[in-house]
């Protein structure tokens, strides 16, 4: 498991993303304000949301998850299919 204060982990996929060509910093942005969002109300499924010494963490598997956040996001940004993107972290307990 790996644990990553949410400003890192926000700051590793936003790079990530940006990445891609494809995507550039504006859906890198647009990401990390669904994200952030996500977590302000309380949506985000809580096996990746941590909160210690009024911290946000996240935490996932391993640094691969990470990319795959990334990655993923992508394949459905190609695919038109962001919502369901985004309800795949929602409803993961």
């Amino acid at each position: 498991m790996l644990k990553l204060p949410l400003e890192d982990f926000l700051v590793e996929v936003r790079a990530e993303i940006m990445g891609f060509e494809e995507l550039g910093e504006g859906r890198a942005r647009e990401w990390e304000a669904k994200f952030t969002a996500l977590i302000r109300e309380g949506k985000l499924a809580k096996r990746y949301c941590r909160e210690d010494k009024g911290l946000m963490w996240i935490v996932i598997e391993d640094e691969a998850e990470l990319f795959s956040w990334a990655d993923c996001y992508w394949a459905a940004v190609e695919a038109g299919e962001e919502e369901e993107y985004w309800r795949g972290f929602c409803g993961r307990k």
